[in-house]
């Protein structure tokens, strides 16, 4: 599956919410989305206003939702990256080794399969 966003624009994301200003953002008067500037300052600043609780709820999360959502991303990317990266463990061999020599794929070998999906290996791995 290709991913739908890039890593550009993820960065690009996360450049916009870091030039954000407020730790933290919150709804007044139900509808209205400020921040206090700087903490503790109680100055009290407007983000927007909105035409609704669901609106001015959702607006002011989103200080704290996309963060989280870019950080969730970047832990399943290293952990995606991790797996691609970890040694071929002898039960996923088994199963390579039973879907190479079956009569539907042909004459291929580990390698071949295994340098379509870019995995790193050394010489011995072919060897299945």
């Amino acid at each position: 599956m290709k991913p739908t966003i890039t890593k550009e624009q993820l960065e690009e994301i996360r450049k916009r919410v870091e030039a954000v200003e407020g730790d933290q953002w919150f709804v007044s008067d139900r509808t209205d989305v400020s921040y206090e500037y700087p903490p503790g300052s109680c100055e009290v600043h407007s983000v927007c206003m909105t035409s609704g609780t669901v609106y001015a709820d959702f607006i002011a999360n989103a200080r704290q939702d996309i963060p989280a959502l870019l950080d969730h991303i970047a832990e399943l990317e290293a952990e995606l990256k991790a797996a691609y990266c970890a040694p071929l463990k002898a039960d996923r061999k088994e199963q390579l080794r039973r879907f190479i020599g079956s009569g539907s794929i042909g004459s291929i070998s580990l390698t071949d399969v295994l340098r379509d999906y870019k995995y790193e290996m050394s010489d011995e791995d072919d060897n299945v």
